[in-house]
């Protein structure tokens, strides 16, 4: 029995592959995908209970989807996990 459904949004294979396996290990299903439109046609088909969003993606930042997310009655309320490898705010 699953715990609940996560989405990795992550375009490093590597880190996509950890990140699953972690949360596989930990009860939960994951459905990664590598971009954020990726992201967005996988939440339109599915609501999951938590989104792991990398902050730089390619074409549409995670920032930028975050905003997209944030702003959509049907997923403003979903919690969201940054992943980064940015070393100040700026």
């Amino acid at each position: 029995m699953s715990l609940g459904k996560i989405l990795i949004v992550e375009d490093e294979p590597a880190i996509q592959t950890l990140i699953a396996l972690n949360l596989k290990l930990s009860g939960y299903d994951s459905f990664i995908v590598s971009t954020g439109e990726e992201a967005l046609k996988n939440i339109k088909e599915s609501l999951p209970n938590l989104i792991i969003i990398d902050w730089m993606l390619p074409v549409m930042s995670g920032i930028t989807l975050v905003q997209r997310l944030k702003t959509d009655p049907r997923t403003k309320r979903i919690p969201i996990i940054f992943l980064t490898a940015k070393t100040d705010e700026n």
